[in-house]
């Protein structure tokens, strides 16, 4: 007697008909017959009673069905959570722009290593963006630039970073030690896409200082902004850290604010309503435990009084 004796017999008592239970088994009609018979004879008891050409179970199939239920409903849960077991959990990531790729591949390197049980979906797009996903719980965590606006997300900070001005040496305003506002009208500029905390911070400041930029290049990837800059003699106004070294080369000049509206933590964010799962956890982990210097400020850092 296996579990698929009892599905059968289950089918016949619920329809009636053996044809029906043929049916839906994909077996012929003897053949559930013959299922039958070797339950009424494996438990030396009549199930059925065949009155004008239609099945009605008797007492004692009564007790089978009633037993019988609980015994398929409890193999098909354990199945279920059988295979569940096999499967790999789904752990969904946003990534703003601004951080560096080489790091972010160093922090997926150490939390496949740590979580080997675990796939991972990783998708590079804006601040609004991922803020938006962790709202509609589309993503498990975010990588992102600046604080969320939503009070519904939870901040934690990964890694100092601020917005400045990124000047190449071939530019004009290069040799100046401070920038105000006006030196920024009418300059062309590589930007990020909308939705991004360095786009909205470059609107913000054009609009309070009634100036104007030019878009040369609006890319959401930060090498294409590095070519811009150091290629085509543009301005940015990105992370400081994405531009360390070439700053630490004296390729670029940084103008930063002591407005702290520039500061631009990197911050992992999740939803609060959502459990925080093994590899949130371990996120925060690994970058806790990252060797990250901190910026120098002899790096050719000049300011920009906002």
């Amino acid at each position: 007697m296996t579990i698929r004796h009892l599905k059968i017999f289950i089918e016949v008592a619920d329809s009636g008909k053996m044809s029906i239970a043929a049916s839906k088994f994909y077996i012929s009609q003897p053949t559930v017959s013959q299922i039958i018979r070797e339950l009424e004879e494996h438990y030396h008891t009549r199930l059925f009673e065949r009155i004008s050409q239609k099945l009605y179970i008797t007492p004692n199939g009564q007790t089978l069905l009633n037993n019988a239920r609980k015994i398929v409903a409890d193999f098909d849960a354990l199945e279920k959570n059988m295979s569940r077991l096999n499967q790999k959990a789904l752990f969904r990531i946003g990534i703003s722009h601004v951080i560096d790729v080489e790091l972010f591949s160093e922090v997926m390197d150490s939390l496949h290593f740590r979580s080997p049980d675990s796939d991972f979906s990783v998708r590079f797009i804006s601040d609004t963006e991922i803020e938006d996903l962790l709202l509609s719980f589309d993503l498990d965590a975010g990588i992102m630039a600046g604080p969320t606006k939503s009070n519904d997300l939870i901040n934690i900070p990964l890694i100092n970073d601020y917005l400045a001005i990124v000047c190449p040496s071939g530019h004009p305003l290069f040799e100046k030690q401070c920038l105000v506002p006006e030196d920024l009208n009418g300059q062309r500029f590589a930007l990020t896409q909308k939705g991004d905390f360095s786009r909205h911070a470059l609107d913000t400041l054009t609009h309070n200082s009634h100036i104007e930029y030019k878009s040369f290049w609006e890319s959401s990837n930060m090498d294409f902004i590095k070519a811009a800059v150091l290629n085509h003699n543009c301005l940015s106004l990105t992370s400081v850290r994405s531009f360390s070294q070439e700053a630490a080369q004296g390729i670029v000049h940084i103008y930063m604010s002591i407005d702290s509206g520039w500061n631009m933590p990197i911050n992992l964010v999740y939803p609060k309503k959502k459990a925080i799962s093994e590899p949130l956890k371990l996120l925060q982990y690994i970058f806790s435990h990252l060797q990250i210097p901190e910026i120098s400020e002899t790096d050719n850092i000049r300011t920009i009084n906002l």
